[in-house]
């Protein structure tokens, strides 16, 4: 290796714990390169751990739990990091850990008392999953000679790894060969064991004596297998039948005692655990077939003849069992919960999991629009049982969505051939009253509102929805709407005066609509127009200009009351002081149009710290004046001239042409500055200490002061005007 020949192979401390006469296997265990040195392949610690000690020690860390051991080293760490040196598959540990005797002292981990140790049990899932692959002949033969075996895997159900290891050996197709069993595994389990069978009889806990976590687990199990067994035979797309687990599964000799004894429980979590593998069987297969799709194809996903074929099987084998289970599922919504205290310490009413359970069965049922089960749901006033539990339980929206989507499934079916449809459709109109109980809640909030008591109903959106689509079911339908009889005026009132603004305020943007722009030219897009004339956008290529290097002082909002909402102002510095101030607005005199209304300019005075604003209107005949249409024109003041009042009067000395200068240069042309005066070095011989006298001191300060006024006049500009045109500025003038 060229690491190690070059010199840059750096000993490891394995090397140097392998180096010692007298080194220990937990020395190694305590290491923290002792898996990736093990992995890649270091001989003479792969030589260490084959030996029949190590190995040994290794495998009763895994299978055994020290008694009242304080060390957590012992507990946790040395079994953690031996498991991983076991599965690693190094050879010499591999060809040790595939023989008789070894597999017969891991399985004595089936004989602990459940429920066993997460750790221990997750450690023999990993050792006997990895047997699967390496050993199956010798699994197979001890699984099929010991009969107790599998009934002592099926007993400690109730660990997770446990039922993980049974899904490993169930799975028809897995991905990961270390996870996949062969045939005759799968075969033995589904035909000689009856695993199936066996796990859907758990749920008789008055036989069983199964507690919630083993009914949970058998549930998992069971969902697994059918998801399993439908992405096969989508993937494969060579079976006409279902798979062997999932035809039993679906078989009326199991399916039928199992719902009945699930939907006919008087324990809660036997009935939540078993509708859910009742939902999985009922869940439609294209999101399984979006789930073997590639990414990006998932919406075009169909099923093929075959897979529609072989659903079709199933939902109606499905639909055969549940057929004498309507009663049951209608005890379901009855089924009263434990009630609870609310923050208040008064009794609260629950509607519960189990009747949301049955409720949710109940939709599930009309969607599938099975005749025969309409049929009994229609009989034993299904539908009016869920009408009262949405009026009752108005904080529940879980109900009201799956009663809602009930009501909606049953309206859409009204164009039905079916001859149940049809009758299904004036159950809920006419015997259930469905119009007038969605008036009697609307009007039940109204008061409600009006009094304080509380706030909107939970309901509200529900019921509205619900009307909106009955009243397009009444105008598609004049028997339907002829079935409201006396109540009609009732229901004319609610729809006129109350469902229709809501409905229309239902349609208003939330913050309004879009802003629209009025043009006159009808060619000009709106939004583009109001886009191009917005003061922002004039903002913008105002700034493009050269300016100076300070920000923008001020944009502030207009609030006189005589200006428009919509007018903005501003002022920006423009270079060398000037004062550029703005007021733009859209005002309904323009029509809108946006455009720039108020510009004035103005130029600040450093001498006196104030700005000297020009108004071209009042001012028509000044130097300042607007010139052009449009066209703004700037006036520079010198901050070194003299510019009082009487400064007026050497307007009469402006030389056209002549530019001033500046003694401290153009602040945006930096290629020409301006040097500095020498002033010489420093004389420290004058230096007045301390305990001169101050009459020298004001002495030279006066000569200092008097040399620096007659510099000041020597390089003092003359105050000559300067002329800038905005829009049109060139380099000079710019400077």
């Amino acid at each position: 290796m060229f690491w190690k020949s070059a010199g840059w192979h750096q000993s490891s401390a394995i090397d140097t714990i392998l180096e010692k006469n007298d080194y220990t296997l937990e020395e190694l265990l305590d290491d923290e390169d002792v898996l990736q040195e093990c992995r890649s392949q270091h001989e003479e610690l792969n030589k260490f751990l084959s030996s029949e000690a190590a190995f040994n020690k290794m495998l009763d860390y895994v299978i055994k739990e020290p008694a009242g051991s304080p060390d957590d080293r012992l507990r946790f760490k040395y079994p953690n990091v031996a498991s991983e040196i076991l599965t690693a598959e190094t050879p010499g540990i591999l060809q040790l850990l595939c023989t008789e005797e070894t597999f017969n002292k891991i399985l004595t981990v089936l004989d602990y008392p459940a429920p066993i140790n997460p750790l221990i049990a997750s450690y023999f899932t990993k050792l006997f999953a990895l047997l699967l692959v390496k050993a199956p002949d010798m699994v197979f033969e001890r699984l099929n000679k010991d009969e107790e075996l599998f009934f002592k895997l099926i007993s400690h159900i109730g660990t997770s790894a446990i039922m993980d290891l049974l899904r490993r050996m169930t799975m028809p197709n897995p991905g990961d060969e270390h996870t996949r069993p062969f045939d005759k595994i799968v075969s033995w389990l589904a035909n000689e064991k009856q695993l199936v069978k066996i796990l859907m009889s758990l749920f008789n806990i008055e036989e069983t004596g199964a507690d919630e976590t083993i009914l949970k687990n058998a549930a998992i199990l069971l969902q697994d297998i059918i998801n399993d067994s439908r992405r096969e035979a989508i993937e494969m797309q060579n079976a006409e039948e279902s798979s062997v687990f999932l035809s039993q599964i679906i078989s009326m000799e199991n399916l039928g005692p199992f719902l009945s004894i699930v939907l006919g429980s008087s324990e809660s979590f036997v009935i939540q655990q078993g509708v859910t593998v009742l939902f999985t069987l009922l869940e439609d297969p294209k999101q399984l077939l979006c789930m073997v799709m590639p990414e990006g194809e998932e919406e075009e996903a169909q099923l093929t003849e075959l897979d529609q074929r072989r659903y079709n099987y199933e939902i109606e084998s499905i639909m055969n069992a549940l057929k004498p289970q309507i009663e049951h599922i209608k005890n379901l919504l009855n089924y009263k919960p434990i009630q609870v205290d609310s923050e208040l310490n008064q009794t609260a009413p629950r509607f519960g999991r189990i009747r949301l359970t049955a409720t949710k069965l109940v939709e599930t049922l009309i969607k599938r629009g099975e005749p025969d089960i309409s049929e009994q749901i229609l009989n034993l006033d299904v539908i009016k049982i869920l009408l009262e539990h949405f009026e009752r339980f108005s904080d529940n929206n879980f109900l009201h969505l799956h009663v809602l989507n009930v009501i909606d499934y049953i309206l859409a079916l009204s164009s039905s051939e079916s001859e149940t449809q049809p009758q299904l459709l004036s159950h809920l109109v006419k015997d259930c009253k469905l119009p007038q109980t969605l008036v009697r809640m609307y009007n039940t909030n109204l008061t409600a509102e009006e009094q304080n008591i509380i706030n909107r109903k939970g309901y509200m959106g529900h019921v509205i929805k619900a009307a909106q689509t009955l009243v397009s079911c009444f105008n598609a339908s004049k028997d339907l709407y002829e079935m409201l009889g006396e109540d009609k005026d009732d229901w004319e009132h609610f729809r006129e005066s109350y469902l229709e603004k809501d409905i229309d305020r239902w349609k208003l943007e939330l913050g309004g609509g879009k802003p629209v722009f009025n043009s006159d030219d009808d060619d000009v897009d709106d939004m583009a127009a109001l886009e191009m004339s917005s003061p922002a956008r004039s903002f913008r290529e105002f700034l493009m200009q050269p300016l100076s290097v300070d920000p923008p002082t001020s944009l502030t909002g207009d609030n006189d009351d005589n200006d428009s909402d919509d007018e903005i102002s501003g002022s920006y510095n423009l270079d060398g002081g000037a004062l550029f101030n703005f007021s733009s607005g859209f005002s309904a005199d323009d029509g809108g149009s946006g455009e720039m209304t108020d510009v004035k300019l103005g130029v600040q005075d450093e001498s006196t710290n104030s700005w000297m604003i020009n108004d071209s209107e009042t001012n028509p005949g000044d130097d300042n004046a607007e010139v052009g249409d449009g066209t703004i024109v700037l006036k520079k003041i010198d901050p070194f001239a003299n510019n009082d009042d009487d400064s007026s009067d050497s307007s009469d000395d402006e030389k056209p042409g002549v530019q001033p200068e500046n003694p401290l240069g153009n602040p945006v042309d930096v290629s020409t500055p301006t040097d500095a005066p020498e002033t010489g070095w420093a004389n420290f011989d004058a230096f007045n200490g301390p305990n001169e006298s101050e009459t020298d001191t004001t002495e030279e300060k006066g000569e200092t002061e008097k040399s620096e006024s007659g510099a000041d006049e020597e390089t003092k500009p003359d105050s000559d005007a300067k002329t800038v045109t905005l829009g049109n500025v060139d380099q000079d003038s710019a400077a």
